[in-house]
């Protein structure tokens, strides 16, 4: 393993998947089916909008979400906690309306599983459920027909484990690391819708990922899913992967942030740029970050009103504005605060809040829509662990 102590090192996956916005789709309706709700608001404000708890819906955090074309985000999985996982997701449309997921064909109950979009498939694999322990299987979803397939076993390539890496590669789909009976893995598998097959890749210039203490982010056709996470000498890590040449690559070192853990890692399109932002640095919680380029160099955030020092927040991009909600926050468990930056300027300003602004949630997700101009705050429980409806927050700027 390259040790680049004490700049931080990140892992890149090259490709055009996303899983905050559009993967390869043409935008518009998204063909929804499946049972659901017309759009229900139950508290309507000027950047919020929180959606009423889906009929007989359970408390859902630790869940995946990824987006589909430009309004419509999908949810999957996770559950309640120890003692029920679900095996059942929505489809929740820009506008409001909740769809159900089919659960005919679908996969297991599980959690912290791999979940992407890849064209018009909802992709999922592996994961973690208390009973029957680290998964190795899968299934597509054809978003369009809203049917369920299973996923190709991986035998010999892919053993069942929970927290993997992933993010569509061209047009494949690259399963990578993760957690299989405590131990960190270093070895990964690309799915190939044409051949419905896996085939082995490329080893990672990494040796272990602390899958638990990693962030991951995905850049459309710019840059694939990113990987950063440090390791117990407090060193940290990312790495690349070129779809075209089938090879792994190293962000340049100079200049990075100092390494860390449970932090946000997000991608501008608009100035092609990885924004690393908060998290733990040497188990303190940091309140800066930098900006890294494609053409190898960092640039630090201002820090002049940014939101105050957390980790394990949320963070997606809007525009060229990085909206920042929630996290660990000194010695509260949770908080509903956060901060916009706009990537254009370096500047920070207050996240809009309101009566229908998100309560403190832990295990949520926080997803933007492919349009660019609305995210998706879904799921997740409250600090005092009480059980509650599943909601989700809709977020306009």
């Amino acid at each position: 393993m390259r040790v680049l102590a004490p700049a931080l090192v990140l892992v890149v996956v090259a490709g055009c998947g996303q899983t905050s916005h559009d993967n390869g789709g043409t935008g518009g309706a998204g063909g929804s089916s499946g049972t659901g709700s017309a759009p229900a608001f139950d508290c309507v404000g000027e950047h919020w909008k929180r959606l009423a708890p889906q009929p007989g819906s359970t408390p859902r955090g630790f869940h995946g979400a990824v987006a589909w074309r430009d309004d419509e985000i999908l949810v999957w999985g996770g559950g309640e906690g120890q003692s029920l996982w679900l095996g059942t997701g929505w489809r929740v449309r820009a506008d409001g309306t909740v769809a159900s997921l089919p659960t005919a064909g679908a996969p297991s109950p599980r959690s912290a599983h791999a979940i992407d979009v890849l064209g018009d498939r909802l992709l999922v694999w592996g994961g973690y459920e208390t009973t029957a322990g680290y998964l190795g299987d899968g299934a597509s979803l054809d978003l369009l027909a809203n049917k369920w397939s299973p996923l190709p076993a991986a035998k010999g390539l892919l053993t069942p484990r929970r927290s993997p890496a992933f993010g569509v590669v061209g047009n494949r789909w690259l399963v990578w690391g993760g957690l299989s009976d405590g131990a960190p893995k270093a070895d990964g598998a690309i799915w190939d819708p044409k051949t419905n097959a896996w085939t082995l890749a490329p080893q990672a210039p990494v040796a272990t990922w602390m899958s638990d203490m990693a962030s991951l982010a995905q850049g459309g056709s710019d840059v694939g899913p990113v990987v950063l996470g440090e390791t117990k000498d407090d060193t940290g890590y990312a790495y690349g992967y070129d779809p075209d040449s089938d090879q792994w690559w190293t962000m340049a070192p100079g200049g990075a942030p100092s390494p860390r853990s449970s932090t946000s890692l997000t991608w501008s399109p608009t100035t092609k740029e990885l924004i690393v932002w908060g998290g733990f640095v040497k188990s303190q919680m940091a309140t800066d970050g930098a900006r890294y380029s494609l053409a190898g160099t960092w640039t630090p955030m201002s820090t002049q009103n940014a939101p105050g020092p957390r980790a394990g927040h949320h963070a997606v991009m809007l525009g060229t504005k990085l909206v920042v909600f929630g996290g660990s926050s000194g010695l509260e468990l949770e908080t509903a605060t956060g901060g916009i930056y706009d990537v254009t300027t370096d500047t920070w300003s207050p996240l809009p809040l309101g009566d229908c602004a998100p309560p403190p949630r832990s295990s949520a997700t926080f997803t933007a829509f492919g349009n660019g101009t609305q995210a998706l705050l879904w799921g997740g429980v409250s600090p005092d662990g009480q059980l509650e409806g599943e909601y989700g927050w809709l977020l306009t700027l």
